[in-house]
């Protein structure tokens, strides 16, 4: 599931995708039968409303074929990088427990 999702928002968003990550406890491993898959997908930058929406339509057919949740969030590199970064929860954990998909 992990590479089908990654074959396909590589296909959808192109050279727009700078890294796609896997987190939480399912990349860790750790994982219960009702846990949730979360993504992170980092681009060049913002992505529009149209980019967002065939990622969403791609986890909505993944999730319903697998029965299970994906939790999709975004960021730009600038904003997991560069000197003005956002410093949150999500980006610690992202940066800290990240699996490069």
């Amino acid at each position: 599931m992990v590479r089908e999702v990654g074959e396909r928002v590589r296909a959808a968003l192109g050279p727009r995708l700078v890294a796609m990550y896997w987190f939480g406890s399912r990349s860790r491993e750790q994982g219960r039968d009702e846990s949730d898959y979360d993504l992170f997908l980092e681009s060049a930058t913002k992505l529009s409303a149209e980019e967002r929406g065939r990622v969403v339509r791609i986890s909505v057919d993944i999730s319903g074929k697998n029965r299970v949740v994906m939790d999709v969030h975004y960021g730009t590199y600038e904003q997991l990088h560069g000197p003005h970064r956002f410093l949150t929860p999500l980006r610690e954990t992202v940066m800290k427990e990240g699996v490069f998909v």
